[in-house]
């Protein structure tokens, strides 16, 4: 996608990708669902599952019943307790590893053969439940652009001290300064992302 920006000394283009944010939006919703506690990686998913639903057409087997169990006691099965039930009885946070199987996990049982999977992460996955979906290194801006360009769902963590963090992706851009229509630092082009914080 390209769109003009307000011309500098030099004219300059946005390059990049930006997913329909309104796919992100469950069935009577008004936002993506947000966290209210230390869940944060399983509310980037179910937000990634509502958008891939959305996207196929209402086809995602069981993404968002999961086990159809009512976690919150609220007499309903809805996406917080999706999300609860990732977090609680899936085990998916905490680490990157406990974050990728949990989620794959998941889709096995719920969207059996529906998805496939990739992904980047600096830990060597070699051991991992399906880790050989898995390419060892931080995710690379090449790599997040073509999963946006491909309207895959993209969950990001991040690591900081004393734990950390994870965010559903929306978009990704750059302010082009050379017009070969690709990121370079280097040429202080600015990367700009977008996405869902849970929090």
């Amino acid at each position: 996608m390209l769109a003009s920006v307000v011309p500098t000394a030099r004219a300059q283009d946005t390059v990049g990708v930006q997913l329909d944010w309104g796919r992100f939006v469950g069935t009577g919703a008004t936002a993506p669902l947000a966290n209210d506690g230390p869940r944060c990686a399983a509310t980037a998913m179910v937000n990634s599952f509502v958008y891939l639903i959305i996207t196929n057409g209402g086809s995602g087997g069981k993404l968002l019943k999961g086990g159809s169990t009512d976690h919150n006691g609220d007499g309903k099965v809805d996406l917080t307790d999706t999300r609860d039930q990732l977090a609680n009885d899936v085990h998916c946070g905490g680490t990157a590893q406990s974050i990728w199987e949990g989620k794959k996990s998941w889709l096995d049982t719920y969207a059996c053969d529906l998805f496939s999977y990739s992904g980047m992460v600096a830990e060597d996955p070699a051991l991992w439940l399906g880790g050989s979906s898995l390419t060892k290194g931080d995710p690379t801006f090449e790599f997040l652009m073509q999963k946006l360009h491909d309207g895959e769902d993209v969950e990001i963590g991040f690591s900081l001290a004393g734990g950390g963090h994870a965010v559903t992706l929306t978009s990704l851009h750059f302010i082009e300064t050379d017009g070969n229509r690709r990121w370079n630092p280097d040429k202080g082009e600015k990367a700009l992302i977008d996405y869902i914080d849970p929090n």
